[in-house]
C-alpha cells in the first residue's frame, strides 16, 4: 500500500509540472534567447530591424553622395559669405573714396568761391580808387592829347580834366560809366582785340571779372552812330551783372537814365529799348544788334529802331531818329533761350 501511495504522488507531480503556464516558458525561453544573443537584442528586434532596413534602404555610396553635397553646400554658403564680405569691403572702399573726394571737392570749390569774392571785392575797389582820381592832377599832363580809336584821321579834341590823370595809367581808357542803382560805374576800355578785356582789369592783370570796353569797330572819334559797350555777367553784381535788373519795368521806371562820359565829352543817355537775343551764324541774314555801329541810311535806321522796339520787353515810350548818338550795353543772359541781355540808349545830353 505504501508504494502505491508512493507512486500516485509521483505522478501528480509530474502532472502539476505539465501543467505549467505555457507563457512562463516562453518568458523564460525568451530570457535563455536574450542571454544567447546579448550583441542583437532578441532574434525578434533583430528581424523587425531588419524589416526596417529593407524599407529604407542606405548603401555606403548612398551615404557618401550625401555627405558630398553636404560638404558642397557648405562650400557655396562659404563662397556666398565671402563674396559678401568682398562686396562689403568694395562698397565701404568706394563710399570712402567718394567722401574723400567729395571733401577735396568742397574745399576746392570754397577756395574758389572765397578767391572770387576776393576777386571781385578788389575789382569794386580798384573801380574806386580810380574814380577818386577824377579831377586830380596827380600824374596828369595838362597839354596831353590823345585818341583810343582805330580811326586816327582828324585831331582830337582835349581829354575831359577829369580823366586825364587816369588815361596817364592807362592808355587804353576810353571813358567812365556809370548806372543808379546798380554796380555799375566803371572805366571803359578800348583796344584792337575783343578779347583781351574779358579777362584783365584795368592795370592789365589778369581778372576773370574782366573790364567794361567798347567794341574794337566803334570809334570815340569821330564818333560812332552806335557805341557798344561789353561787359561780363557776374553773379556778384561787378561789371554788368545788375544790368538784367532792367528786365523788370519797374526798375526801369526808377532809373531811367545812365551816364556815360567818353574821353573826349559827357554824355547822359535815356533807355528806349531792353531785350534778350541770341548770337546768329554769321552767314544767317537778320538784324544783328552788335553789328549795328552806323546806319548807311535813314531808312536803315528806321528799320534797325523798328527791328528793336518789336523786341523789347516793354515799351519806354522813348524814340529816336536818323542822327541821334547811341550807346548799346552788352552782357550774357542766364536764362534758357537767350545768350545776350541788351539795353539801347539815346544821348540826350
Amino acid at each position: 500500500m505504501a508504494d502505491k501511495n508512493t507512486n500516485i504522488s509521483r505522478k501528480k507531480v509530474i502532472v502539476e509540472k505539465n501543467k505549467r503556464p505555457v507563457s512562463t516558458v516562453n518568458k523564460r525561453q525568451a530570457v535563455n534567447t536574450n542571454s544567447m544573443n546579448p550583441k542583437g537584442g532578441s532574434v525578434n528586434n533583430r528581424a523587425s530591424l531588419g524589416r526596417e532596413a529593407l524599407k529604407n534602404p542606405k548603401t555606403e555610396g548612398e551615404d557618401k553622395n550625401i555627405s558630398t553635397e553636404k560638404a558642397i553646400k557648405t562650400e557655396e554658403a562659404d563662397i556666398r559669405s565671402d563674396k559678401d564680405n568682398s562686396s562689403a569691403l568694395k562698397r565701404e572702399r568706394l563710399r570712402k573714396i567718394i567722401t574723400i573726394i567729395s571733401g577735396v571737392v568742397c574745399i576746392l570749390s570754397f577756395a574758389y568761391f572765397t578767391y572770387y569774392c576776393l576777386k571781385a571785392d578788389g575789382t569794386k575797389k580798384e573801380a574806386e580808387a580810380l574814380s577818386d582820381l577824377k579831377n586830380s592832377d596827380v600824374l596828369a599832363s595838362n597839354n596831353k592829347k590823345a585818341t583810343v580809336t582805330l580811326d586816327l584821321l582828324g585831331d582830337a579834341p582835349d581829354i575831359l580834366e577829369e580823366y586825364r590823370t587816369i588815361y596817364a595809367k592807362n592808355k587804353r581808357l576810353a571813358g567812365w560809366i556809370s548806372i543808379e542803382g546798380t554796380d555799375v560805374d566803371y572805366p571803359v576800355m578800348q583796344t584792337t582785340n575783343n578779347e583781351y578785356y574779358l579777362d584783365h582789369d584795368f592795370d592789365q592783370h589778369e581778372d576773370k571779372n574782366g573790364s567794361i570796353f567798347i567794341d574794337s569797330n566803334c570809334s570815340i572819334w569821330p564818333r560812332s552812330q552806335n557805341l557798344i559797350i561789353y561787359g561780363h555777367n557776374m553773379k556778384s553784381g561787378r561789371m554788368f551783372g545788375d544790368l538784367d535788373k532792367y528786365k523788370s519795368q519797374k526798375f526801369y521806371e526808377a532809373h531811367k537814365r545812365i551816364k556815360f562820359d567818353t574821353l573826349y565829352e559827357k554824355g547822359e543817355y535815356d533807355i528806349m529799348y531792353v531785350f534778350p537775343e541770341t548770337v546768329h551764324e554769321a552767314t544767317e541774314v537778320t538784324f544783328k544788334y552788335y553789328q549795328f555801329i552806323d546806319a548807311n541810311s535813314k531808312e536803315e535806321y528806321d528799320s534797325n529802331m523798328q527791328t528793336m522796339a518789336e523786341m523789347s520787353l516793354y515799351d519806354t515810350g522813348v524814340t529816336s531818329q536818323y542822327g541821334d548818338k547811341l550807346i548799346t550795353l552788352s552782357t550774357c543772359d542766364y536764362e534758357e533761350g537767350a545768350e545776350r541781355f541788351v539795353v539801347v540808349a539815346k544821348k540826350v545830353k
